[in-house]
């Protein structure tokens, strides 16, 4: 963006250059020219006299003030002298005065007196501008010397009125007196005015069209400045390219960087080659502009860097912590088990983009810039589970989702449930529903319950009979192998029944049966009763009606 806007300077800078030059060819008719040109003569002359009496009067006068006086007027006569000459030679050869005078020994200001780096600067905003400055310079200048003749011509056209009304010779002498000073006069504003108009004209016919303007800036931008800075550009990404190709060949024949793990020592010269590697381009991109003495585009980088440093001194902390961070002193650390968006990462290797890996995750490998380790808290790991579950699992969530696991990846977790539909949950949130990995063995409990009328065998002879009744019949289901023991053991007395929990637990084979134990277990459960002949009771309610009152 920054290098956006220089182009659009520069694009600008030129246009107004191209559009403030002459062609070196007469743009104006011959005739209008000499027109200015002779007011311009009899303008020099009319100095050169006034400048011959003020000499005379000088050297004649005795008082030390009226010398001083005349003195003042005499320098300013001159001055103006000299800028009417330079003007005459201006519109005898059609150029810039500027040219002439030497504008650009000037000493530069902006407020006061600038550092001689802005000096560039400020002397190409001044050629920017320098055509627009003019065209207004003139016609202010025109229209004060257009009042300035209006009021003469009234002052004049006032004096002779009263001159012819006058009688006393003391007063019409005086009278003639002032009317020929302010006939010399009008007549300079008219000769001035007839001078500044050519010059406006003569800028005004310079004006080119926009293609023509377009196709001049683009022109000279590539051969001079635009050149340049591609050069300079150029430079800085070979400088920095070749260095950082170069050091990657050194890192992979280097010994010290074949090694697994990496000392503090190799990580601090990974650390200062790739600072080395920027600076020295830069250095590569200012020599240029600096042999081809492009001393605008100079300033404008060193001012850039100026400004760069100063506004990333609120970053500079950040910038220590992201060194730290490189040098693996930080509070996250190779080899370690950090979390970040809510997943367990193992740090493979950390540098300008760390790399993040959880091998429990297909396409589990997150590249991430430095800067967003900032903030995180690495630790050691023992042997601990990258993730709850794997592909082909079976998992319970919430106690309520029943599934087996077909995909899990960074983003999201793919379950099939019973009867093949798909269900995908969002990684994060699948651990916020409590997994629970039925592939690694699982338990399955169930509540039964017989009738009060069976309390005498109730806690010896049932409790057996059931438990060999279920592990005959979920045999036939799941086979012996995979039932790792079932319990039957007496729990309540409850309000109605006597109950029994069941606690039957299985090996991860038969996880995918999951619900069909559970129906299995009450299946049997009930069974068992009609062969022995015990009663499932129902919940009763018993209402006792009071005594009618005597």
């Amino acid at each position: 963006m920054k290098f956006l806007l220089l182009f659009l300077f520069f694009c600008a800078s030129l246009c107004a250059q191209e559009a403030a030059k002459p062609s070196g060819e007469p743009l104006q008719p011959v005739d209008r020219q000499a027109v200015a040109l002779q007011s311009l003569a009899a303008l020099i002359d009319q100095l050169d006299t006034e400048i011959v009496e003020l000499n005379k009067k000088r050297r004649i006068e005795t008082d030390s003030a009226e010398r001083t006086r005349i003195a003042t007027e005499l320098d300013t006569k001159l001055k103006e002298l000299n800028l009417l000459r330079i003007e005459f030679v201006s519109v005898a050869a059609n150029i810039n005065p500027g040219d002439i005078a030497g504008e650009d020994d000037e000493e530069i200001s902006l407020k006061g007196e600038l550092d001689a780096l802005l000096q560039p600067v400020v002397r190409e905003l001044k050629e920017i501008t320098s055509a627009p400055r003019e065209v207004e310079q003139l016609r202010t200048k025109i229209n004060s010397l257009t009042e300035k003749k209006i009021n003469g011509e009234k002052i004049v056209d006032s004096l002779a009125a009263r001159r012819e009304t006058t009688t006393n010779k003391i007063l019409r002498a005086q009278l003639q007196a002032s009317l020929t000073n302010w006939q010399e006069k009008t007549l300079g504003f008219s000769r001035r005015l007839e001078v500044l108009e050519h010059r406006l004209t003569e800028l005004d016919s310079r004006e080119i069209s926009v293609v023509d303007s377009l196709s001049r800036i683009f022109q000279k931008f590539f051969r001079s400045r635009g050149l340049h800075l591609i050069i300079a550009l150029t430079a800085f990404v070979l400088i920095f390219y070749l260095t950082r190709k170069g050091y990657a060949i050194f890192r992979r024949v280097s010994p010290l960087h074949r090694k697994k793990a990496r000392s503090f020592s190799v990580r601090l010269l990974d650390l200062t080659f790739y600072s080395l590697s920027f600076i020295l381009g830069l250095i590569a991109a200012i020599l240029v502009l600096y042999l081809a003495n492009d001393w605008l585009l100079l300033t404008l980088v060193i001012l850039f860097i100026i400004g760069s440093l100063w506004v990333s001194k609120q970053a500079l902390p950040n910038v220590f912590e992201q060194a730290k961070l490189m040098l693996n002193l930080g509070c996250v650390r190779e080899g370690e088990r950090v979390i970040y968006q809510g997943l367990p990462w193992l740090i493979e290797k950390i540098h300008l983009y760390t790399e993040l890996k959880n091998p429990a995750l297909e396409g589990g490998v997150c590249r991430l810039p430095i800067k967003d380790l900032l903030g995180l808290r690495s630790r050691e790991y023992q042997h601990e589970p990258w993730f709850p579950s794997s592909k082909g699992d079976w998992v319970l969530l919430s106690g309520e989702i029943y599934g087996k696991v077909i995909q899990q990846t960074p983003e999201h977790i793919e379950l099939v449930k019973l009867g093949g539909s798909r269900k995908f949950i969002p990684t994060a949130d699948f651990l916020g529903l409590n997994p629970e990995n039925l592939s690694k063995n699982f338990r399955v409990r169930s509540t039964f319950g017989i009738d009060y009328q069976h309390q005498p065998a109730s806690t010896t002879e049932v409790p057996g009979i059931l438990e060999t009744k279920l592990k005959e019949g979920l045999s036939k289901i799941i086979g012996t192998e995979n039932i790792k023991n079932i319990s039957v053991q007496f729990s309540a007395a409850g309000a109605s029944s006597l109950d029994y929990d069941v606690l039957a637990d299985f090996s991860g084979e038969a996880a995918s049966k999951y619900n069909m134990i559970r129906r299995t277990i009450q299946r049997i459960s009930v069974e068992v009763c009609n062969e022995q002949g015990w009663i499932i009771p129902f919940t009763q309610i018993t209402v006792h009606q009071a005594d009618p009152p005597k």
